[in-house]
């Protein structure tokens, strides 16, 4: 089984006198109150243990501190390593027993073996202490993102105006759908001039000329939003309590 808890700790363990170090020591301090986290943490962790023979692994505590250590200093899995290795007040609060330093892949396999319901596990309890010694009343939420390649295009206006239209032209078919048999709903398709005047935007070079091109393109995006308007008056007329959706993003518009 893969222990738990470092049974005991080295006399000779210590945190220097920085910041830093000091910080390290009121986590690790708080932690030690919190020894019920350990149990959340292993059965994450449960899939990772060793076998009965052998060194033994990260006892979970160990997993524990090390996952914290990494999210506190923003480290890579390499650079946690490094750190592991070099800073013996790191190696105090991972409290790592034999002066044994983990690879890459095991602290890798059994960090991120932690569960997000962990995560917020800890974070509340965290939040819980700070809210009770007056530190944080944890009112407000900082949500830190990660900017990776996507296939929707840069927002850029001219974009957002050819998507306005695009999406007013399918509103419109929908109510030619709804309307059908009862009432006409007359509209012009300016999908095409939007999509062109967009291309000519981006590949124009002049502010003059750029500007002629918006004025275009604001002035389609105004007509094809007249049409909608239109329709919806025709669609209240006939059909005043009948939502009409939105093509496969299934939005609708009523009447209030």
């Amino acid at each position: 089984m893969r222990e738990k808890r470092t049974i005991q700790a080295s006399i000779f363990e210590g945190y220097a006198e920085h910041e830093i170090g000091r910080e390290l020591k009121a986590m690790s301090d708080w932690l030690d109150t919190q020894l019920g986290l350990l149990d959340w943490v292993a059965a994450d962790v449960k899939r990772c243990n060793v076998e009965e023979t052998g060194r033994k692994g990260l006892s979970i505590e160990s997993v524990l501190r090390c996952a914290i250590l990494k999210q506190y200093r923003q480290l890579s899995y390499e650079e946690l390593v490094f750190c592991l290795m070099d800073s013996a007040s790191c190696q105090t609060f991972a409290r790592l027993t034999m002066a044994w330093t983990p690879k890459r892949a095991t602290l890798q396999s059994c960090i991120s073996a932690i569960s997000d319901v962990t995560w917020e596990e800890i974070n509340q309890r965290l939040l819980h202490s700070a809210h009770k010694a007056k530190i944080e009343k944890g009112e407000m939420l900082r949500i830190d993102s990660t900017v990776i390649d996507s296939p929707i295009h840069d927002p850029s206006d001219s974009t957002l105006l050819w998507d306005s239209v695009r999406v007013l032209i399918q509103l419109l078919k929908r109510a030619e759908e709804l309307a059908e048999g009862v009432t006409r709903i007359d509209y012009r398709n300016h999908q095409r001039v939007a999509k062109k005047r967009t291309r000519a935007i981006r590949y124009t070079r002049g502010r003059d000329k750029k500007a002629a091109l918006y004025r275009d393109l604001i002035e389609v995006a105004r007509k094809s939003l007249g049409y909608v308007e239109e329709a919806g008056i025709k669609l209240l007329a006939v059909m005043p309590f009948k939502p009409m959706a939105c093509g496969k993003h299934n939005s609708i518009i009523t009447s209030h």
